[in-house]
């Protein structure tokens, strides 16, 4: 039974901006799989500021919003990736007059299924303001390498859209 949190949007056709990319997380170290994702993400980037530049206003406010989405996208993906699995880690961008749609794919250890679910139907159900303070202050108080705020700081001051399917 397939299940979504938040806005799940299917991903689009016939799109002619795009760029999708897939690695393998688990030939390498977290330490250096940090710096193969800056690297993912400095090169998504700049080609799509390269090629699309002139279709926004402020293409270095642009470049700099994928960096950041895509960089949190990828480093929750890494993070959390299931290390037993053998599929890959994708990415995909898609862009449009009007927005960017990334879709992140990525396998998730069985039994962290139903603690991550819970966290998500807490962020789709409560605003995210609100708990973007109450994250920022506890993780203040501790130091906390799963404290959200990478997701709720794309929800709040990126007003992006957020979805997951299961």
């Amino acid at each position: 039974m397939i299940q979504t949190f938040g806005d799940v949007i299917d991903k689009p056709t016939g799109c002619d901006k795009h760029l999708i990319l897939e690695f393998s997380p688990y030939t390498l170290p977290l330490s250096e799989e940090w710096r193969n994702n800056s690297l993912l993400v400095n090169f998504m980037a700049n080609y799509l500021n390269t090629l699309f530049s002139t279709h926004f206003d402020k293409p270095e406010e642009f470049k700099q919003t994928v960096k950041y989405v895509a960089n949190e996208l990828l480093e929750n993906a890494v993070k959390f990736y299931d290390k037993t699995s053998l599929c890959a880690i994708g990415i995909q961008l898609y862009l449009y007059n009007e927005r960017l749609i990334f879709f992140v794919t990525n396998s998730i250890h069985l039994q962290a299924v139903d603690a991550f679910q819970a966290y998500l139907q807490v962020l789709t159900s409560t605003d995210p303001q609100e708990l973007w303070q109450e994250k920022l202050a506890n993780k203040l108080e501790e130091d906390n390498n799963s404290s959200g705020l990478g997701l709720l700081t794309m929800l709040v001051p990126y007003e992006a859209k957020l979805g997951w399917k299961f």
